[in-house]
């Protein structure tokens, strides 16, 4: 369960402190105020596949740390209720608390919003042109922070933060003096906590990217892997 505990925490730690404080998105307003009633609509469904894309992913990956961390903030309180060694319970309390804290960051410090995929957009209303622009703005703003949300991944500070957390419980345990046990705590639970950065989904950054060069006439093919009745298949997306 070590695994699992730090990896979240980390993210809820370096949250604000890594992204650059403002989003290109959320100021388009003014650039996109001369484009055509026609280029509106093929960069709204130029977004909309794009966050849909993301959507299973990020819904899947959301959904599965959030049981992971749900049952490691029960199991490991109840562990440390109910342990007879004052040992124990200084190794669970330290465990527990950074699952709950993990639990906190998914639901509401920094959930994922890329696991709605474009649902957040076509509940706008688009019908004068006004409104439509107001869509417009409110998709690019929402790819752009996914694409945030996705780059965080390489921060180095995240990285740096999940090696603190995990050395941390494992010093809690040390100080017990088990040793081996808290060299498996610490090695368990910083490499949980990479798999943890890593598979969380990334497409979103080079969605970003691919649309900056859309909005001007580029080709923005986004190739991906997918199953295929026993076999491995690619799908071109535009």
């Amino acid at each position: 369960m070590r695994t699992r505990i730090a990896r979240i925490a980390a993210v809820a730690m370096v949250a604000s402190s890594w992204l650059p404080p403002a989003d290109a998105a959320e100021h388009s307003g003014p650039a996109n105020a001369s484009v055509s009633d026609a280029e509106i609509e093929r960069r709204l469904d130029f977004i909309e596949q794009r966050l849909d894309a993301s959507k299973r992913h990020a819904a899947l990956w959301y959904w599965s740390w959030m049981t992971i961390n749900v049952g490691a903030t029960v199991g490991l309180s109840v562990a440390s209720a109910i342990a007879d060694d004052g040992d124990d319970r200084a190794t669970y309390i330290p465990q527990a608390a950074l699952a709950a804290l993990g639990v906190a960051d998914l639901a509401v410090i920094r959930p994922l919003e890329a696991r709605f995929g474009a649902e957040p957009i076509r509940d706008l209303p688009d019908g004068p042109r006004a409104e439509r622009l107001h869509k417009l703005e409110r998709a690019e703003a929402l790819l752009r922070s996914n694409a945030r949300r996705a780059e965080s991944r390489k921060s180095w500070l995240l990285h740096l933060t999940n090696f603190g957390l995990n050395a941390a419980a494992g010093a809690a345990t040390y100080a017990t003096g088990k040793t081996s046990d808290a060299i498996v705590s610490f090695a368990s639970g910083f490499a949980g906590g990479e798999i943890y950065i890593w598979s969380e989904p990334g497409a979103p950054a080079r969605d970003w990217q691919d649309y900056q060069r859309f909005k001007v006439g580029g080709s923005a093919a986004r190739v991906s892997v997918v199953p295929a009745l026993g076999r491995i298949a690619l799908k071109l997306e535009w």
